[in-house]
This record gives structure tokens, C-alpha cells and sequence, in this order.
């Protein structure tokens, strides 16, 4: 169980919580509700790469014929409405475990001689 899931359960201290009281047993209840329906949309920065081409000046002094740089990320950033950590684009099948999707930079040099 996840530590937001409790922080937001219902206790005595808790009236207004999001979630039902939490139960070791599975009594839930299973009555069709839209309490629990989310707004999904999302906006999500999934790649993102910037370089700069020298001028032929400065990388034919260094006898090339193109220098480049370049940064690249990957999973940038997200804005979504979700309460919780859910991710709008993963999709749990089979019981299995939902990894985040994991943020990522890359530098890099493009030569050609």
C-alpha cells in the first residue's frame, strides 16, 4: 500500500479524506460510483534535444569539416490533474508492477573531418 493512499484514507482525524477507511480484508465497496473518476489529460515533455552547429570558420581551424554539439533529455517534465501517482499512459496488465517512466540527459559532439 502506498503512503498516500494512507495519508489521504479516512480516520476519525480525517473526516474529509479522498479514500475509504483502509481494511485488512477485501470488503470493499463494489457499487458502480463515479467518486473515484479522474480527469487523465496530461501534457508531457517526452524529448527534447538542442545543438549548436560552429561556424565552418571555427572548425576549420581545428581541420574539420562540421563541429556540433547537442544536449538531449528524455521525460522532461509533465503537468497532469491526477490525484496520486498514477500515470496516464502506462496501463497495468496482469497483476504486474508500473514503473515510472525515468528521466534522462544526454551531451554529445558530432565531428566530421
Amino acid at each position: 500500500m502506498q503512503k498516500w493512499f494512507v495519508e489521504e484514507s479516512w480516520s476519525e482525524d480525517n473526516r474529509n479524506a479522498y479514500f475509504y477507511r483502509p481494511l485488512a480484508r477485501d470488503t470493499k465497496n463494489r457499487q458502480a460510483q463515479s467518486r473515484y473518476l479522474q480527469d487523465a489529460s496530461y501534457l508531457r515533455m517526452k524529448n527534447m534535444t538542442l545543438g549548436y552547429d560552429f561556424p565552418k570558420a571555427i572548425s576549420g581551424k581545428l581541420c574539420m569539416s562540421k563541429l556540433q554539439v547537442y544536449i538531449s533529455g528524455e521525460n522532461l517534465f509533465e503537468f497532469k490533474n491526477t490525484k496520486g501517482p498514477y500515470d496516464p499512459e502506462s496501463a497495468e496488465g496482469n497483476g504486474g508492477v508500473i514503473y515510472p517512466f525515468q528521466r534522462s540527459f544526454s551531451i554529445g559532439l558530432n565531428v566530421t573531418f
